[in-house]
């Protein structure tokens, strides 16, 4: 018998959202760009899955961009960001334990010549508000700190960080892909410009993400973006063009709907009364292995965090 506790590398698509899926195969399978009554049943599905990631993370479904996954949120939220605001400064702040998604995307900033601060953690992942805070400079442009590592299961103080980001009215971008369905999330409630995630974190399946926008935060999309071009191409949305009239992409809406069913059961996913839940207490004697091998509580809780966040 094989046992996987890797879920916090990807999850298996969940029976009730693989049934969800299944009529966008052969029967609706219109494109949701097209005026036609196929494409209008496939929009309206695409909608409902809009609305229900919305729900999730508690903003407006007008701010909600299909993408292709996680690194691909991530990429443009930073990029987009810093060439849409480099006339207004060129200083990005992150830390040393994000996802390479964030990483590499910002050493690829450094070569256009912008600058980077990486912050330091404290010895349980953390990284506080106040090094946040002293990091900004007058022309800092973005924060971006991931929601929960995926490593050690750290769950950063998002809430207190966005909240120094907005008090000095700096954009503030998370990686929340280990975090959605595992943490409670509103963007509004903790002050959070822009958000990251990915469906087959929590169920869904692979191929398809969100960016999370505000309303009223302008970033650019190119893609081939060159330095001494920093305009770029003003776009709300990489998949979703059509919509802006300039990406070629067409909406998947087979996983734009696999998508809607996977966040219809966030709210459980959080809930700690669930079987979700249940089947990580019933897995106790793990920690109890763990606390063998750490001395520390805590440090065991984070490993065991790794397995099922």
């Amino acid at each position: 018998m094989r046992i996987y506790l890797d879920n916090s590398a990807t999850t298996h698509t969940d029976p009730e959202v693989f049934e969800a899926m299944k009529p966008y195969f052969c029967e609706v399978y219109g494109n949701g760009s097209s005026q036609h009554f196929f494409g209008r049943e496939a929009l309206a599905a695409i909608d409902r899955a809009r609305e229900q990631v919305a729900a999730a993370i508690g903003c407006k479904p007008s701010e909600v961009y299909f993408t292709s996954g996680g690194t691909e949120s991530d990429n443009w939220a930073i990029k987009g960001t810093a060439h849409a605001l480099a006339k207004k400064g060129r200083h990005i702040i992150t830390t040393k334990i994000e996802h390479p998604a964030v990483i590499k995307t910002c050493e690829a900033l450094e070569r256009e010549g912008f600058e980077v601060t990486y912050l330091d953690v404290d010895g349980e992942g953390f990284v506080t508000p106040e090094a946040v805070e002293a990091a900004i400079r007058p022309d800092t442009v973005l924060i971006s700190v991931m929601t929960a590592n995926n490593e050690i299961g750290t769950i950063e103080p998002i809430r207190e960080i966005g909240a120094v980001a907005k008090a000095h009215k700096v954009l503030f971008h998370t990686d929340a892909v280990q975090a959605v369905g595992n943490v409670d999330i509103d963007v509004v409630r903790d002050n959070i410009d822009m958000l990251s995630m990915s469906a087959h974190k929590f169920y869904g399946p692979k191929g398809v993400g969100v960016l999370y926008k505000r309303n009223g935060v302008k970033i650019y999309y190119a893609k081939q973006p060159m330095p001494d071009t920093p305009e770029g191409i003003i776009l709300e949305s990489v998949l979703e063009g059509h919509k802006e009239g300039v990406s070629p992409s067409s909406l998947p809406t087979i996983l734009l709907t696999a998508s809607y069913d996977t966040f219809s059961l966030v709210p459980s996913l959080a809930s700690p009364q669930t079987d979700g839940a249940a089947s990580t207490v019933a897995l106790l004697e793990i920690l109890r292995m763990f606390r063998r091998l750490y001395d520390d509580q805590k440090t065991a809780g984070r490993y065991l965090s790794r397995l099922f966040c």
